[in-house]
């Protein structure tokens, strides 16, 4: 398991999704623009990456757009599914 840039524990065995999550936070924080993409390449990654998953949501909701509703409304069921994927594999068993 890899920790990000503040020495906390992330759920991805992915170097390129641990950077991707680094990076992604650090232009939220910033308020510099390319979250989306830097999103869209550390779920590529990992698309079991959970938090990944909910840093995409938030993106979505960030972007205050109606647009980006239906990208917002999908966080929350692929962060679930990253979940029990993790949890499925360590405990040995698929997820339910």
């Amino acid at each position: 398991m890899r920790t990000d840039a503040r020495g906390l524990q992330l759920s991805t065995d992915q170097d390129a999704a641990a950077t991707g999550f680094d990076n992604a936070v650090a232009a939220h924080l910033s308020t510099r623009t390319g979250l989306a993409r830097l999103v869209k390449t550390m779920l590529h990654a990992d698309p079991d990456f959970a938090l990944g998953h909910c840093l995409d949501g938030i993106g979505a909701i960030l972007a205050y757009d109606g647009r980006m509703v239906p990208a917002a409304a999908t966080a929350p069921g692929a962060t679930s599914r990253a979940v029990r994927s993790k949890v499925g594999f360590r405990n040995g068993h698929k997820g339910d």
